[in-house]
């Protein structure tokens, strides 16, 4: 199908690229064409300045910034959407609106890896105070995806539900059997 080929050059773009950058980075190490500074000194990380911003700035502000082109794509066609089905239902309010716009804002920012901004900035000022919230954050976005996507009102009921916390939305009434004679 259509969508299935989508999907294969979505998948093909998002393996290549990366894997260009890194195959060219390994190559211009090893021939000594270039110095990364990788593994030296106190950190396992690209010291030499040129390299660190060819191989991780630029990949990075590129990824960051199609995610947040991708973003706003997203919450503008949300908007229209909403814009439509508006006159086939009642309006809330605004503020409800405006509330669960951010919040969906949010919760699609954490998808899109906006941690990595602090990662890019991190690396031009060395400080831990920048460091230490950029590695939390990193390294809990999966977290935070799930509670993003999986903690809503629905999915916490279907799980209390299950495990007994809350009876089921759907009730049942308990009435005598009527005997039929034959």
């Amino acid at each position: 199908s259509n969508s299935r080929k989508t999907f294969i050059k979505y998948c093909c773009a998002a393996f290549t690229f990366p894997a260009i950058v890194v195959f060219l980075s390994i190559v211009l190490d090893k021939t000594d064409a270039v110095h990364f500074g990788y593994g030296t000194g106190v950190y396992c990380w690209i010291t030499e300045l040129v390299p660190l911003i060819v191989t991780f700035h630029v990949p990075i502000a590129m990824v960051i910034v199609f995610n947040a082109c991708a973003l706003v794509s997203t919450m503008v066609g949300i908007r229209r959407t909403e814009k439509v089905t508006t006159s086939l239902r009642l309006q809330k309010s605004q503020a409800s609106t405006t509330s669960r716009h951010a919040f969906l804002c949010l919760k699609l920012s954490t998808v899109m890896g906006f941690p990595w901004l602090l990662g890019l900035i991190s690396t031009f000022v060395t400080s831990p105070y920048l460091q230490y919230p950029y590695v939390i954050l990193n390294s809990l976005q999966g977290f935070f995806i799930f509670l993003a996507f999986s903690t809503n009102k629905r999915t916490v009921s279907l799980f209390r539900g299950k495990f007994g916390r809350e009876k089921s939305s759907e009730k049942s009434i308990s009435r005598p059997t009527q005997q039929t004679e034959v």
